[in-house]
């Protein structure tokens, strides 16, 4: 239950994750993003940031983000997981798995306090 003082936190920490993987990703040229859904009242949230984000010019308004499961949709957003799991590997000493994307793969360090 979103309230908590874990999920307060969890959610400050993903909004704080989210506008800077949008910004990042529409400095970069992106045209259209696609996240897994987590149910209506936390997609609303999300849409809500990529709403706030536009208004303060943190994204353009040319940036598309939608909500769609990846079996539904053919997509590949499994490939988040795997690219998440190796920088965790690297940060944890193995750098095997990291070295494999490092060409393709940009990481971006938030501070979530």
């Amino acid at each position: 239950m979103i309230g908590c003082g874990a999920d307060r936190r969890q959610e400050r920490a993903r909004r704080k994750c989210l506008e800077a993987l949008l910004a990042a990703l529409d400095g970069l040229g992106v045209s259209h993003v696609v996240m897994e859904p987590r149910g209506s009242r936390l997609d609303e949230r999300d849409f809500t940031l990529v709403d706030a984000c536009r208004r303060k010019r943190i994204i353009s308004a040319d940036l598309r983000v939608d909500f769609a499961r990846p079996l539904d949709e053919g997509g590949c957003l499994w490939v988040v997981d795997a690219a998440c799991g190796a920088v965790l590997a690297d940060l944890r000493g193995n750098s095997s798995f990291l070295d494999t994307l490092r060409a393709r793969l940009t990481v971006i360090e938030i501070d979530i306090d």
